[in-house]
């Protein structure tokens, strides 16, 4: 495990802890490069960390058993992904890749919900992101169905 340290961290939901959870969370977060394409979580994949992007552009992808693909929203550094593991669940229903290069922080899932009950900012936080997250995926599907490119 690498401390992440020598950076402001840049995310914004990170940015917004009171400086007691902060101090909680910090020691385990890692540096991570995330280059265009980088997959954080495939479908039907056990998710084994959490990302906080600083810059680049993430997108959920939501695939058909038959292979086909929609994206069904996007994130940078006001989020994080994959959200399933901040309300317990283990096994990503999307791929998670990276459209847009960036860096940012992971923390393990495991370590993430042994934190959660003792960081309700945090929580909060996250949870709030969540339902955020889930209207930006409600109204994407709601335009891809009523508008055409053209």
């Amino acid at each position: 495990m690498s401390q992440y340290s020598h950076q402001p961290l840049r995310n914004r939901l990170i940015e917004l802890l009171p400086s007691q959870e902060l101090d909680q969370i910090k020691p385990f977060l890692e540096p991570v490069v995330m280059p265009k394409g980088h997959v954080i979580v495939h479908t039907d994949a056990v998710v084994d960390y959490i990302y906080f992007p600083f810059s680049g552009i993430g997108s959920v992808v939501t695939i058909s058993p038959e292979g086909h693909q929609a994206e069904a929203g996007m994130f940078g550094r006001e989020g994080f992904a994959p959200t399933t593991a901040a309300v317990g669940g283990t096994i990503s229903i999307h791929e998670v890749l990276m459209q847009v290069s960036g860096e940012g922080v992971r923390i393990s899932s495991l370590r993430l919900a042994q934190l959660l009950p003792i960081c309700p900012v945090f929580s909060n936080l996250l949870a709030r992101f969540i339902h955020a997250f889930s209207s930006q995926i409600s109204f994407t599907a709601l335009s891809n169905a009523v508008h055409s490119v053209d």
